[in-house]
């Protein structure tokens, strides 16, 4: 009211030419200058008295790294602030013209009430419960008209000093919100952490309301890292971070064990809960790590196995449409784990299928980025891709999306095709369609009859040796025998002796048990016999279609199978006979025979009958539900997972000899039925990662992850 008088009483020009205009108005002018006075001195020690200990406390949170040693004081008092202070003031004054400092004081005034009345804002519009003001007759809108209207009056005090004390305020904002991010008690309860949280809120509402699309399809990974704080895995936290590309979140998950979780009192579950409340209450272990992490988080777990923890996480983790799709874990040391492990560990992928998750399975991890120096920062040499099967279109999404990180940007895509015969239109057409994913890759066709890979034609005697020395897992020789460890001669492993023998035999071969042939979950019986053959096609509208075989013609080796079988049964006694004299060796496999007491014949109709049942009860359930294995006969499921054991064994073969020389090799991982024993599952990871570059196992979840559409 004062101002609008005197701007009222008193022409322009004097207004801004007499600073003391008020004497001239007052009707005692000593007054006035008695005024000015108390304000200057009530001002300079409320400012010595608040300004060093407002310095002090800024170097006790440690905000900026220079300013610690204010943090210092003797007797109660910052004595190093308060001749800071001193010697700011000083230095102002012997200036001799307050007139020239006193806009840029003014104008950092103004900029502190232009944060705090926006602050009063932002915190109020955000309905925070914590914000409970005593002083109740204010407007949330009335702070936002002040903010302003300080924002305006700062530049009308100043256009150089306003904008200078905005740029100061700014970049104190970025310094210590972005590139500091200092670890201080109150950094959680700011107005503007209430503002992200309300606004993040309403985003996940309206993107859960959202339909999905493969055009927006982002992969999101749930990574198995364990503790962090023990830096056992940083390297796979790295690579994964070389995938951010994807611009999805990153879950890291940490499995805290504990012998029960249902004694409250049980001192092992007294200590897990002590970790995992200290993992959720201090900083994240991501930043503590010092990794240049982006959109990640962690998630930790109580748990008694590590399946059971993971089955948690593939769940639960996430909210809205803001979850992982992709699990990726480390390697597992198989060989040197006992058959309970193997079981869970291969238990573990078949739950990320079964949960709509695709995998990403790391081998050789910790030396993918283990050659980057201050000197090399860029991978060099190829990325082989070997995309076998049709998982829709993880396995070349990945690769890509990977080669878009400026590590591996000089790494080139080699697409590798596999076929046999004349491949050269096999080549034409997966170049046409990696062009129409708009993928860069170099299209490599790889034949299968090539006479220079391994043994030819046929299997190579190393990799025969490698799968020989994987079928020798620990849990599979039996120490209590009285012959000891049974070593069968190598020159009688091949891919066919060896799946002759049963999963009960006390030797080192075994590869099948039927007992463990139960309800698949994965693949019908026409999908599980036909799905090794499929190399990857999509088309436009999302379908799939084959464009070539893993042979010649998947009925053509099926026509092939049931010549040699005839041949086999030729030239070789029946299974049971050969069971017999394998158990009358004393050094040899040995298996327990069953001998029926029921005529052949009436075995015959009841076997006949039980897969007429069998059969008509899996056409009534859903394609993934049914087993593959329902309806075939021993000899019929020892045929397929030989003749399926054969392709993988020649697949790596050519894995070796084509990426041997390969930075990183993503390979399209077979479904670990369930009708499959875990430990040959292994053998053939094993054997297809039989080089030395790092490999990753990648399978999607049979979800369109790819489209030609922009």
């Amino acid at each position: 009211m004062l101002a609008v008088l005197v701007g009222a009483s008193v022409d322009r020009t004097s207004l801004q030419k007499d600073n003391l205009i008020f004497t001239h108005l007052s009707v005692w002018s000593p007054a006035i200058y008695a005024g000015i006075y108390s304000a200057a001195l009530s001002s300079a020690i409320a400012c010595f008295s608040s300004a060093p200990r407002t310095l002090k406390k800024v170097a006790e949170d440690k905000l900026f790294p220079a300013l610690r040693c204010f943090a210092k004081e003797r007797r109660g008092e910052p004595v190093l602030a308060d001749l800071a202070v001193w010697f700011i003031a000083v230095v102002l004054i012997l200036i001799g013209d307050l007139n020239q400092i006193a806009p840029l004081i003014s104008c950092f005034f103004m900029i502190t009430y232009v944060f705090i009345n926006l602050a009063c804002f932002v915190v109020a519009h955000s309905n925070a419960p914590g914000w409970r003001p005593v002083f109740t007759s204010y407007n949330k809108w009335l702070c936002l008209a002040a903010a302003v209207m300080s924002l305006v009056v700062m530049f009308l005090i100043g256009l150089l000093t306003g904008l200078l004390a905005l740029g100061l305020a700014v970049g104190l904002y970025v310094y210590l919100e972005v590139l500091r991010r200092p670890d201080v008690p109150w950094e959680g309860g700011s107005s503007l952490h209430a503002s992200r949280y309300t606004n993040a809120l309403k985003a996940l509402v309206k993107l859960d309301q959202t339909m999905t699309h493969v055009k927006n399809y982002r992969p999101q990974l749930l990574v198995m890292t364990g503790d962090l704080a023990s830096e056992e895995r940083l390297e796979l936290v790295a690579f994964s971070q070389q995938l951010r590309k994807t611009k999805g979140i990153f879950i890291y998950g940490n499995i805290i064990l504990t012998d029960t979780v249902d004694d409250l009192r049980n001192p092992s579950l007294q200590r897990a809960h002590h970790a995992i409340r200290s993992a959720r209450s201090n900083r994240s272990a991501l930043q503590r790590s010092l990794l240049p992490v982006k959109h990640s988080f962690t998630e930790d777990v109580i748990a008694t196995d590590i399946r059971q923890g993971v089955r948690s996480l593939l769940q639960l983790a996430g909210v809205a449409n803001i979850r992982p799709n992709v699990l990726m874990m480390g390697w597992q040391q198989w060989m040197t784990k006992s058959k309970q492990e193997v079981h869970g560990y291969v238990n573990t992928l078949r739950d990320s299928l079964f949960f709509c998750h695709g995998i990403i399975l790391v081998k050789k991890w910790e030396e993918i980025n283990s050659n980057l120096t201050k000197e090399v920062s860029k991978q060099s040499g190829s990325i082989d891709v070997w995309w076998v099967y049709d998982d829709g279109g993880l396995s070349i999404l990945l690769p890509h999306l990977l080669q878009q990180h400026k590590v591996w940007d000089n790494c080139e895509i080699r697409l590798m095709t596999v076929g046999s015969g004349n491949l050269d239109s096999f080549q034409i057409e997966m170049a046409n369609l990696v062009r129409k994913f708009r993928i860069k890759a170099r299209i490599v066709p790889v034949n299968v009859s090539d006479h220079t890979i391994g043994g030819g034609g046929d299997i190579g005697p190393a990799m025969l040796d490698l799968y020989y020395n994987a079928c020798r897992h620990p849990s599979l020789v039996d120490s209590e025998s009285p012959h000891g460890n049974v070593d069968v001669p190598r020159k009688s492993v091949s891919c066919l002796d060896v799946e002759r023998f049963g999963a009960n035999a006390r030797g080192s071969f075994s590869t099948l048990d039927t007992n463990h042939f139960t309800n698949s979950i994965y693949a019908s019986r026409e999908q599980q016999r036909r799905q090794p053959h499929v190399l990857p096609t999509l088309s436009s509208n999302g379908s799939r279609t084959n464009m070539a075989t893993f042979f010649d013609n998947p009925d053509t080796e099926q026509k092939q199978e049931e010549q040699q079988q005839q041949e086999e049964e030729q030239n070789l006694p029946s299974v049971a006979k050969q069971y017999q004299q394998q158990k009358k060796q004393p050094h040899d496999v040995q298996v327990e025979v069953v001998i029926d007491e029921h005529p052949s014949h009436q075995k015959s109709e009841d076997n006949q009958r039980n897969r007429d049942h069998s059969h008509q009860q899996q056409q009534q359930q859903p394609a993934s539900l049914r087993n593959p294995w329902l309806g075939m006969s021993d000899q019929e499921r020892n045929l397929h997972l030989r003749s399926r054991t054969k392709r993988l064994l020649k697949l790596a073969e050519m894995v070796q000899h084509h990426s041997k020389d390969a930075r990183l090799v993503f390979l399209t991982m077979p479904v670990p039925e369930v009708s499959l024993d875990p430990l040959e599952f292994m053998r053939w990871l094993e054997c297809l990662s039989s080089i030395d570059a790092p490999v990753c196992f990648v399978r999607g979840n049979q979800e369109t992850v790819v489209t030609f559409d922009l």
